[in-house]
């Protein structure tokens, strides 16, 4: 969780320097021309820029804030399998792991079949030599795609852990409205259901 304010600290101070400090270099310019001062036209400028920039940085973070917290809650309130460590909720990069028993190429179409239940998966590929899948998601109007990979070790003889990753193409991405947690946990869900369903 402190991770998740540290981003959004970072993303603040981004967008109150950027946006303010571009208000402030247009005034500047605008004051120069017009022959004023240019001294007291930089101060004057920097102030109102930034007074500007702090203003739409607030109003920013206040929207994309609360709809990530509520998207978050949503998810988690709807979540099929206990979470063990509640914090992870405001991970970008989400992680979960199953152990699956079978042979390899068993547990790789178990895993791929409960893949293929995200939304908007696409553009699958398997590392046979690897052991691993990776595969990616479209654009949402909750991220710009994200990059799901599955990695198979082999615990005991006919017993493989699965870790499951999502994480965002975008790694700047610090809103990302719970589209990572979703997607690692429909994959779980999946995972454990197919498990569970006699064959």
């Amino acid at each position: 969780m402190i991770k998740y304010f540290i981003n959004i600290l970072r993303f603040s101070i981004i967008s109150c320097l950027g946006f303010g400090g571009g208000l402030a270099l247009l005034r500047y310019i605008f004051f120069t021309v017009n022959n004023h001062n240019t001294l007291d036209v930089f101060f004057e400028s920097f102030k109102v820029g930034l007074s500007l920039g702090f203003i739409f940085t607030v109003f920013l973070i206040l929207i994309f804030f609360l709809l990530d917290v509520s998207s978050r809650l949503i998810i988690v309130r709807d979540v099929k399998e206990p979470l063990k460590n509640q914090q992870i909720i405001w991970d970008i990069e989400q992680k979960r792991s199953v152990n699956i028993k079978g042979n390899i190429n068993e547990v790789i179409l178990i895993c791929r079949q409960a893949l293929m239940e995200i939304s908007s998966i696409s553009n699958v590929h398997q590392d046979s030599d690897k052991l691993n899948i990776t595969a990616k998601t479209g654009i949402t109007w909750r991220s710009f795609g994200e990059i799901i990979t599955l990695n198979f070790i082999q615990e005991e003889e006919n017993v493989w852990q699965v870790i499951c990753t999502s994480s965002c193409k975008n790694k700047n991405v610090i809103f990302d409205y719970a589209k990572n947690f979703e997607n690692v946990e429909v994959w779980l869900h999946e995972v454990n259901q197919l498990i569970n369903t006699p064959t």
